[in-house]
């Protein structure tokens, strides 16, 4: 996750400021709840005034992870179906870089894998 190591970065070597800290979380795209959420759990603790970046990316990683399905189903497109999956995310979150480099193997769901480069933009033109 790279907005941790760029968080760590920004805050490394100095107090954590509250304010800054929550705009930092919501701007990553984690959400208002979860932002909410991880400040609770971080504010929760006993000694959290004094807490340190360290303490706050591992708490992120904690709570993302508390979120998320210990072992995800794979996807498994149905024979003969069409093959559609639905990616959504703010603008600059590398939704793209994503679909590019997330699967190497004959199951990519790159339109260039599958031999249609542009699909989306040949519709248009014609």
């Amino acid at each position: 996750m790279k907005f941790l190591q760029s968080l760590a970065q920004h805050f490394a070597g100095k107090p954590i400021d509250w304010d800054e800290l929550e705009e930092s979380l919501i701007r990553a795209d984690l959400g208002v709840p979860m932002t909410m959420r991880i400040i609770k759990t971080l504010q929760d603790r006993e000694a959290w005034s004094v807490l340190g970046i360290n303490d706050v990316v591992k708490v992120v990683r904690e709570e993302i992870a508390r979120i998320l399905p210990a072992n995800p189903a794979p996807i498994q497109p149905l024979p003969a179906k069409p093959k559609v999956i639905l990616l959504l995310g703010v603008n600059g979150t590398g939704k793209t870089t994503s679909t590019a480099n997330g699967d190497e193997t004959e199951h990519s769901i790159s339109f260039v894998r599958h031999g249609r480069p542009n699909a989306h933009k040949n519709k248009s033109a014609g």
